[in-house]
């Protein structure tokens, strides 16, 4: 049910963050990070930092970054994932680098408000959260066979 869902997502299952991005093709990647962290965890307003870093972002990063997100097991990046759960409510996180870039996250306040008006998009990603967690538990055990078949791959633009 709505409701017994929604004391999951309050009882830890879910983690409210919001993140900024500095993209790893982006000139002194690193370096920016870590001063746009050093800068958070002086206390400057976190969401100033991730609108005067998104031009940075939006001209190097090949793929969308969704700024304010609510997180779950198992669908991000292991270390920001962990990290967002270990935080507590609006702290910052250090440097944390993914395959894309280096991400500093801030952990926000998850309430059954924002849960009742973000519900449905939240139980969507929580499902896929849960299908990922029991294909990660499965995956040793699985075994993938080459056949004819599938020896030879072709792609095709579709116009």
């Amino acid at each position: 049910s709505r409701e017994s869902l929604t004391k999951v997502f309050l009882n830890g299952a879910a983690a409210r963050i919001k993140q900024l991005v500095i993209p790893i093709n982006a000139d002194n990647a690193e370096k920016t990070a870590n001063d746009a962290a050093s800068r958070a965890a002086e206390g400057e307003n976190f969401e100033n930092l991730i609108e005067e870093y998104r031009e940075l972002r939006m001209q190097n990063a090949s793929e969308y970054v969704n700024e304010n997100a609510v997180i779950f097991r198992g669908l991000v990046h292991k270390e920001l994932e962990e990290t967002a759960f270990e935080l507590e409510t609006e702290q910052t996180s250090g440097v944390i680098k993914t395959d894309s870039g280096y991400v500093v996250i801030k952990k926000y306040p998850l309430d059954e408000e924002f849960v009742s008006s973000h519900f449905d998009e939240m139980k969507e990603n929580y499902m896929q959260s849960l299908m990922y967690t029991e294909l990660e538990k499965e995956k040793e055990s699985l075994e993938i066979k080459k056949n004819g078949d599938f020896s030879k791959l072709e792609l095709y633009k579709i116009d």
